[in-house]
């Protein structure tokens, strides 16, 4: 949405430089258009800052950028006021007010700022991550930046490709450590303060009492629900202000997890239900992500509002292609190019997402933490290290080494054994593969992530690992936003057993099985090994192998160059952690292949025409023939739409129809009853759980959801014995009649 580029000269013979430094290049390594540049320099030109914004809208601008002669601040995110006062301050507000106090006093929310002060600049962020800083420091400057590329268009930059970045990439699928790319470019830690004057860097990092909250931590010990009041409090405050500052409604992501969940019950809770303007998921129609979040739609009065996204089975050669190259480029080289991601359609909406993994899924939560040898033991045998077994003996040993040197960083900070785990994900994972995703989806316009503000980290971090592992936060945060959505089934997670039992005394925890553990639920499509990905590393295996072949004293620095050649030459099908790693292998190859032209139009659209050319691209046809049977089948049913429209004054049933079409299965007929339960109540104008209409949640209501009694009645038969009855009186006996029967059932009553 906005960059900023922060160069401060060390030598005054070099001064001049920065009032030469070419616009049209800055905006040449700029992943999106831009559709003005604004700078600022010192009196002297010693300090310049450099803000690139898409949007002209001068009511956007005054958001993100103010200048005098003197003094000038760019701003990314929104830096949301700590203060009593939930008006947010704007560029020029914050400058002149608050221009010698750091940025994390006085503000939450999600941000980084740089502010040029004379000949000085200050450059912080928040521990989240959703808003990185890099920089670069060479004899003649200190750069600093929120977009990598933006460093490579300063004269003196040096492109070299750093070799240890590109082990993190064959070892793990992504760059870890503070590193990038390219050896003069560092990506700094999360929530540090940066301050650069008389030609010095300096970097105050936060540590492990940075992450932790003694306080929450006691009170959590002795009311585990009620303890997290005020951050529910604090974070659906934070939305409502964040929908005030942008003055746009939402685009939510609604998947069958809980993160997204979270985000849509602290929405309830600020009054912004309202201003979902759209929600959607991605999936095939028989995935239970798409089943849960359908289901979920329908309980809280989204259904208009929300939207399928389909992923295509197969993608032709120059899609594909095109989509790595983008991929790789829209990632700034830091990931492998099994995220492909695309440029983000430019809307008018805030983009709000979960982004919690940090503090859900650990990696290493399991790992012993009877000593720090036997937990680092534990670690190497616990996530994926090198699933390609690439790395030769000894730089592998040594990578291995360097891995764990991460932790004892934590440990030397004053971090307890049992929280390591933890703080590897929010310092790590988050902030180099996550962080780097937000950065991109800002491209589109502005973006939220309420659980990776600094206050949900710190709350996550200071509970006791028992309390992480039971996913008391996600809970809790639900629990008193929105009651209600608790009881709702995921895709593929459930309340675990430990929460329930020791929220026996203080909450009924429900029971709710996930979709995906149902025998009779097809599951035919994973989102981990999907054809098109598959066919993508099929293509390129000869490619990256010709490249380490050709470069044989580059990569035989790191890589075992015989079983290099043994995984490159196979044609086995790889497992998840194979093609990401596989994949992070050819994003090194095309880091070394092409270096910093990736980052520009031009040198990206010169290197997929070449790829399209070199590719051997065969697409998989495997479930082509029932796909299309599926596509054929629901396509049929399309004609009863207007019949359906009329006699049962729903669309739910169609949709429904849809999915029972792809499915073909019990579970299926399920959750078309609950979602047209809930429909009809809408037809006869009673209120959903919480509809755009209707007034917030009753916190002190803690039943899934309320029922007429002709629905309860309907509700209360179990599918199989509604499918018997309706055998026997010889309705069923296809697809479609079936869906007529429930239909009917649900509006003119089916007796016992």
């Amino acid at each position: 949405m906005n960059h900023y580029l922060a160069v401060h000269w060390k030598l005054a013979s070099k001064v001049h430089s920065i009032l030469e430094l070419n616009e049209n290049k800055l905006k040449d390594y700029c992943p999106a258009g831009v559709a003005r540049v604004d700078k600022w320099h010192s009196a002297s030109g010693q300090t310049c800052i450099y803000h690139l914004t898409q949007n002209q809208r001068e009511d956007l601008l005054s958001k993100f950028w103010w200048h005098d002669e003197g003094a000038a601040i760019a701003i990314t995110g929104f830096p949301w006021p700590k203060s009593s006062d939930s008006k947010a301050l704007e560029a020029k507000e914050f400058f002149t007010r608050r221009c010698n106090q750091a940025a994390s006093s006085l503000f939450g929310g999600e941000y980084s700022m740089v502010r040029g002060i004379e000949d000085s600049l200050q450059v912080e962020s928040t521990l989240g991550g959703t808003h990185p800083i890099y920089m670069a420091e060479t004899d003649s400057f200190v750069a600093i930046t929120n977009r990598q590329s933006l460093l490579l268009a300063i004269p003196g930059i040096s492109t070299e490709i750093d070799p240890s970045a590109m082990r993190w990439l064959c070892y793990q699928g992504y760059i870890q450590g503070g590193l990038s790319p390219f050896q003069c470019i560092s990506m700094i830690q999360p929530g540090s303060r940066i301050i650069v004057r008389s030609g010095k860097a300096s970097c105050e990092s936060p540590t492990w009492q940075d992450y932790y909250a003694p306080e929450l931590a006691e009170q959590a010990r002795i009311e585990p629900i009620a303890a997290f009041k005020p951050l529910v409090e604090e974070l659906s405050g934070y939305l409502a202000a964040c929908q005030k500052h942008w003055g746009l409604g939402w685009d939510l992501p609604l998947s069958g997890g809980k993160d997204s969940r979270v985000v849509l019950g602290l929405l309830n809770a600020g009054g912004q239900v309202p201003n979902i303007e759209q929600s959607f998921t991605s999936g095939p129609l028989y995935s239970p992500d798409v089943i849960s979040a359908q289901r979920l739609s329908a309980f809280t009065g989204l259904y208009d509002r929300h939207k399928l996204r389909r992923p295509p089975l197969v993608l032709p050669q120059t899609t594909l292609i095109g989509r790595v190259t983008t991929a790789l480029r829209l990632t700034e080289g830091r990931l492998s190019v099994f995220d492909l991601v695309g440029l983000p359609q430019a809307i008018p909406r805030i983009h709000v997402t979960g982004h919690q993994n940090g503090l859900r899924d650990s990696y290493f939560r399991s790992c012993s933490t009877s000593s720090f040898q036997h937990f680092a033991c534990d670690v190497l045998k616990t996530h994926f290290h090198d699933p390609l077994e690439l790395l030769s003996h000894n730089p592998g040993t040594d990578f291995k080494r360097q891995y764990i040197k991460i932790f004892e960083k934590y440990l030397d900070e004053g971090a307890p054994l049992d929280v390591l785990s933890d703080l590897y994900m929010v310092r790590e994972r988050n902030a180099h593969w996550v962080g780097i995703m937000s950065n991109h989806a800002g491209l589109g316009g502005p973006t939220a992530n309420p659980l990776v503000t600094d206050s949900v980290i710190r709350s996550g971090l200071s509970l006791t690992p028992e309390q992480r592992n039971q996913e008391l936060l996600h809970y809790a945060l639900l629990r008193l936003s929105a009651p209600q959505l608790t009881g709702i089934p995921f895709a593929d997670d459930q309340w675990s057993h430990e929460l329930r039992k020791s929220m026996r005394s203080i909450d009924h925890v429900p029971d709710v099985a996930p979709f995906r553990s149902r025998a009779e639920f097809p599951n035919v499509s994973s989102p981990y090994l999907p054809n098109h990905k598959v066919d993508l590393y099929n293509a390129v295996r000869p490619l990256i192998l010709r490249d380490i072949l050709h470069n044989k004293d580059y990569y035989g620095e790191f890589l075992d160059l015989d079983r290099a050649e043994k995984v490159f030459r196979s044609s086995n099908a790889p497992n998840t952690y194979e093609l990401i790693c596989g994949l992070g292998v050819f994003t090194s190859v095309l880091l070394r292949r092409y270096g910093a032209s990736l980052f520009t139009a031009e040198g990206c659209k010169s290197a997929t025409d070449e790829l399209t050319e070199a590719a051997a691209y065969s697409p998989s046809k495997a479930g082509d023939s029932s796909h299309a049977a599926l596509e054929r089948h629901r396509g049929s049913l399309v004609r009863l739409e207007d019949r359906l429209e009329s006699d049962f004054g729903t669309r739910l049933a169609v949709q429904r129809a849809f999915t029972l079409a792809e499915i073909g299965s019990d579970v299926a007929l399920e959750s078309m009853i609950a979602d047209c339960v809930v429909e009809r109540q809408r037809f006869e104008g009673s209120e959903s759980v919480f509809d755009s209409r209707a007034k917030p949640i009753d916190q002190s209501n803690t039943n899934t959801v309320t029922y007429s009694t002709q629905a309860a009645t309907v509700w209360d038969l179990s599918i199989r014995e509604l499918l018997v009855r309706a055998r026997s009186k010889g309705f069923v006996r296809t697809c479609t009649s079936a869906i007529r029967h429930v239909a009917k059932a649900l509006f003119f009553g089916l007796k016992r």
